[in-house]
């Protein structure tokens, strides 16, 4: 092989190389914070873990699902075994999760337990500015704990995330 041809098989080559473009994060679905419990002092409170989406999955409802995958972990869950989404759907910046009934056995972990799930779905709620408000709702039905209020729509932040103090 001459050098010219040599030359020329490296610059086709090159030239290939460049016109490679990776995937856009947002096209890879991207990385959502999920909340796990952690001991903390004499008590337990939420920390987070990073996940990393499928591509093209919807980030709102794959941030969900990745929450609801901890439950498979039970000691390191807010969320009991075997809770599933059902539906999400978001309207005028409230989100409307509807979950299996499994999620019924929230009540059994005490009014701690019942404030971590709750927690847990507000701060991966809150990661999206598009909601402002969530409505639990367990196999259609709104959800009512044994220990935490579920009664309405629920904030997803607290007033001290928002600038001005804003909800």
């Amino acid at each position: 092989m001459t050098c010219r041809k040599c030359a020329a098989l490296v610059a086709a080559a090159l030239l290939l190389a460049s016109c490679r473009q990776e995937p856009s994060p947002s096209a890879q679905g991207g990385t959502v914070q999920v909340p796990v419990p952690r001991a903390a002092g004499n008590g337990v409170q939420l920390g987070a873990e990073p996940r990393r989406l499928s591509p093209g999955e919807d980030r709102l409802e794959g941030a969900l699902k990745a929450l609801l995958e901890t439950s498979r972990r039970p000691q390191e869950s807010a969320i009991p075994p075997g809770t599933r989404l059902r539906s999400l759907k978001v309207e005028g910046g409230t989100a409307t999760v509807d979950l299996s009934g499994e999620f019924k056995a929230v009540g059994e972990r005490g009014s701690t337990g019942e404030s971590l799930a709750q927690n847990a779905l507000r701060q991966v709620l809150a990661q999206f500015p598009q909601v402002e408000r969530m409505v639990v709702l367990v196999d259609g039905r709104p959800f009512e704990g044994e220990h935490a209020d579920w009664t309405g729509p629920i904030p997803v932040r607290d007033e001290s995330t928002h600038a001005g103090g804003r909800p």
